[in-house]
C-alpha cells in the first residue's frame, strides 16, 4: 500500500480507481468525493467488500490527515486480497480545501466558494501607478505571486504614494484567509466575532480563489 495526494488521487479516479470512504455514514451523506463508496471501518467486513473490484485500484480515505482510519483500511483490505491499495493520507479536508468538486447534502452552494468575486490582483513588481481604479468594487487589491499565491494585500491609501512605489514595498503580509469548503454560516459567524468585512478565500497552498464579503453572505443572498 502507497500514501497518495490530492493530484495522484485525481489521476486515479480518471483511470477508474474505486474510492472508498471509510467514515461513518453521517460523515459520507454530507460530503465526499465524487462517485466514492462508503464503506465504514468498522463495518469493512470481507462480505461488504465483496462488490469491490480486486482488479481495480482502492483509495481509501477518511477525514483529514491525522485519521488513521484510511491507513487501517488499506492495510484490511490487503489482507482481504486486494493488490492495488492507496492510502489517501490527507483524506476529504484536503480535497475539499482545494475546491475540488463533492457530492452529498451539504453542497457546494453552502461553501464559501460559492460567493466569491474576483478582486484585482497585481505582481510584486507592479507600482502603485496601477492602482487607479482598483478599488471601484473591491476594498483590497491582492497582490500575487506568478502561481496566484497570495502575497499580501494593498488598500486604497497606497495611491497617495509615488506612482513609482512598488506594490512589494507597500504591500501588507498575512492577509486572513479561509479554504474553500468552509461552510458559509461558519464563515459568517466567525467574521462577525472578528469584525471582519473582507476575507480571501485560498487552496490550501495559498492559491487566490477570491474574494469574499461578509454581507455577500446573508441567507438568501
Amino acid at each position: 500500500m502507497d500514501t497518495v495526494d490530492t493530484r495522484q488521487v485525481q489521476e486515479l479516479a480518471e483511470r477508474g480507481a474505486q474510492l472508498v470512504e471509510v467514515l461513518p455514514a453521517s460523515a459520507y451523506d454530507k460530503e465526499h468525493l465524487p462517485g466514492a463508496i462508503n464503506i465504514p471501518l468498522t463495518r469493512m467486513t470481507p462480505d461488504a467488500v465483496a462488490g469491490l473490484d480486486r482488479g481495480a485500484p482502492v483509495v481509501t480515505y477518511c477525514f483529514d490527515h491525522q485519521c488513521d482510519l484510511s491507513s487501517r483500511a488499506g492495510r484490511w483490505l490487503e489482507q482481504l486480497g486486494f493488490t492495488d491499495v492507496h492510502d489517501y493520507m490527507d483524506s476529504k479536508v484536503a480535497w475539499l480545501a482545494d475546491g475540488l468538486p463533492f457530492e452529498g447534502t451539504q453542497g457546494p452552494e453552502t461553501r464559501a466558494l460559492a460567493r466569491v468575486v474576483d478582486p484585482p490582483t497585481f505582481g510584486p513588481d507592479d507600482t502603485v501607478a496601477a492602482l487607479a481604479s482598483a478599488f471601484e468594487d473591491s476594498p483590497v487589491a491582492v497582490v500575487v505571486d506568478g502561481d496566484r499565491v497570495v502575497v499580501g494585500v494593498v488598500r486604497p491609501e497606497a495611491r497617495s504614494l509615488a506612482p513609482d512605489t512598488r506594490m512589494r514595498d507597500v504591500l501588507q503580509p498575512g492577509p486572513p484567509t479561509v479554504r474553500p469548503s468552509i461552510p458559509i454560516r461558519e464563515l459568517a459567524g466567525s467574521m462577525d466575532r472578528d469584525g471582519q468585512r473582507w476575507v480571501l478565500v485560498s487552496r490550501s497552498d495559498g492559491t487566490l480563489l477570491g474574494l469574499v464579503h461578509r454581507d455577500a453572505l446573508e441567507e438568501g443572498h
